[in-house]
């Protein structure tokens, strides 16, 4: 994976969802009679009656709910009895009841269905998951999304639909414009919806919450990126997402302060055990004859170790040498891998081959680590407790039952 796993942030860019051809989601709002629904494109209906709660129940028009997913509502006046389809499912409710029928079998209600101006009212989960469809409520727009996108995983009891995966997926391919392959981009979005779905989950369960103005700026961004991009997804699906991420940033920056600050002498035994120190010439690909430059250097090199520092005082076209004249610093993960790894195969004192990276072609001598200064202590206790933290935050995430029903080839099918 060439991809850096970085806990996602919490800003939330402009992207492209990928919507699969059954897969339909509707939106609306508590009291509001309009509503959305997406599938490939949006379109709206008004409801003849406005959702409401009941003892913490959303009720809705069952027609709404159930019509809009392709389900037939049979209305039986005498028994004040309603039967919803869909299929081999098949659900009885009658008014006043909280004792519901679902194929023969006896299920209890909180609420029961109501009667509102002629209309039946029933609670929206109950129908919904009985039916097969996923209800989520998004509290920065105070609206609930029903659809029938399928659940793709469950990360810790949590349902994640193929939207909520394909949003991440496609976010990757638009900020990295095909940078890496299909296969790193899954990986990537299947890490990090574990990831915010874990961990805002913790946050709520923590207590952490929104104020009024957090929740104002998500839904603000909700919004624009629902007016940029109004083919691909809906308000609150984009609210929804950048809601869990917040929550996760949330989490994350109480686990950073929670952290223990390094003493010196770890910061000692973590800079004597994990950094390493060298210098390189680097000829750049765009020089001309650059691969003949750098072997005539080589053979320079090969004849006098000695002459390593003055040619590559003559030579390097490396722009930081001017900072850094006695050589680089660093721990695992600062510098391309290819560097990195080239010194680690080296013992100090000694120069490696030609190595050719992405900036061009290098010489690399590994020469002993400096005593450590009071700024790179600095730095040292800072990455030290930054891998403290992501260690914390990844024992959390990879300790959690993660379920995943379809394989990679199944899921980039479903994307594209």
């Amino acid at each position: 994976m060439n991809i850096r796993k970085i806990i996602i942030s919490a800003v939330f860019s402009i992207m492209v969802l990928s919507t699969c051809a059954y897969a339909k989601t509707m939106e609306f709002t508590i009291g509001d009679t309009n509503v959305s629904i997406r599938e490939g494109e949006i379109s709206s209906i008004q409801s003849e009656v406005a959702p409401y709660t009941i003892n913490d129940r959303t009720m809705v028009p069952v027609r709404i709910v159930s019509e809009t997913f392709g389900a037939n509502v049979n209305w039986d006046e005498a028994l004040q009895k309603v039967t919803i389809t869909d299929g081999e499912k098949v659900i009885s409710l009658v008014l006043g009841s909280n004792i519901a029928n679902i194929n023969g079998d006896d299920a209890v209600m909180d609420v029961a269905p109501v009667e509102t101006n002629g209309r039946t009212l029933v609670p929206l989960r109950f129908i919904s998951e009985y039916l097969g469809y996923n209800v989520k409520y998004v509290e920065a727009t105070e609206q609930v999304i029903v659809t029938d996108s399928p659940v793709v995983m469950i990360v810790g009891g949590t349902d994640v639909t193929l939207n909520e995966l394909s949003l991440i997926y496609n976010k990757y391919k638009s900020i990295y414009n095909s940078s890496f392959s299909d296969e790193e981009y899954l990986e990537q979005a299947l890490y990090d919806v574990k990831n915010y779905v874990l961990l805002s989950d913790i946050a709520k369960k923590a207590g952490v919450t929104f104020n009024a103005d957090s929740l104002d700026s998500i839904k603000e961004s909700a919004k624009v990126n629902h007016e940029q991009q109004p083919a691909f997804g809906l308000v609150s699906e984009y609210a929804y997402a950048i809601s869990l991420m917040e929550l996760a940033n949330d989490y994350q920056y109480y686990i950073g302060a929670m952290v223990k600050e390094p003493t010196d002498e770890e910061i000692i035994k973590e800079y004597n055990d994990n950094y390493m120190a060298a210098k390189h010439i680097l000829i750049e690909s765009s020089t001309e004859n650059a691969e003949n430059l750098i072997k005539s250097i080589k053979l320079k090199v090969a004849r006098d170790k000695d002459s390593f520092d003055l040619l590559m005082k003559e030579y390097t076209e490396d722009p930081g040498l001017s900072s850094f004249p006695d050589g680089y610093v660093f721990t695992s993960g600062e510098m391309i891998e290819v560097f990195e790894n080239a010194v680690k195969n080296l013992k100090p004192g000694e120069i490696s081959d030609i190595v050719q990276s992405e900036y061009g072609y290098h010489i690399i001598k590994r020469i002993d680590l400096p005593e450590i200064s009071e700024s790179g202590k600095s730095d040292v206790a800072e990455n030290l407790a930054y891998k403290r933290y992501i260690e914390e935050i990844n024992s959390i995430v990879e300790n959690t039952d993660v379920e995943i029903y379809y394989n990679e080839e199944e899921l980039l099918e479903l994307f594209n």
